[in-house]
């Protein structure tokens, strides 16, 4: 079962974001795993967990999200931006990113999982572009 010991502050990091994980495992028994899976998953795919290059990530990641909140003056644009990138990594790219680090050993479901991921990498652009375009013409 999961509940708050499984998800507390010390899988989370601190008891804000712990709180607001157990909510999610209230609501959703998959967003659950996925919050206890992200370390894992994230560190599989090379990213660091710590240290000085995970403080590089966030900075560089924080000066471009200042940036774009500078430059754009239509908040809907911003929120299909938001939406077009969000689900399509919550609902194809993630996924399939958790089930390919999980489960090493070749087999269908392993190259389903792959398919579904490299669906998202194609359907986010297209989707940005889509938007940009629309955008551009108004």
């Amino acid at each position: 079962a999961i509940g708050s010991d499984a998800i507390g502050s010390d899988a989370i990091g601190s008891d804000a974001i712990g709180r607001g994980a157990t909510t999610a495992a209230a609501a959703s028994p998959l967003a659950a795993s996925t919050v206890q899976l992200q370390p894992i998953v994230l560190s599989g795919l090379g990213f660091p967990e710590s240290g000085g290059a995970y403080s590089a990530y966030t900075a560089a990641f924080l000066a471009g999200s200042l940036l774009i909140a500078l430059a754009v003056d239509d908040l809907g644009v911003v929120m299909a931006v938001v939406g077009a990138t969000g689900s399509t990594a919550v609902s194809y790219i993630l996924p399939g990113a958790i089930y390919w680090v999980l489960h090493p050993h070749p087999h269908a479901m392993r190259f389903a999982a792959g398919a579904m991921f490299a669906a998202g990498v194609c359907i986010t652009p297209v989707s940005l572009a889509a938007i940009l375009t629309s955008h551009g013409d108004s």
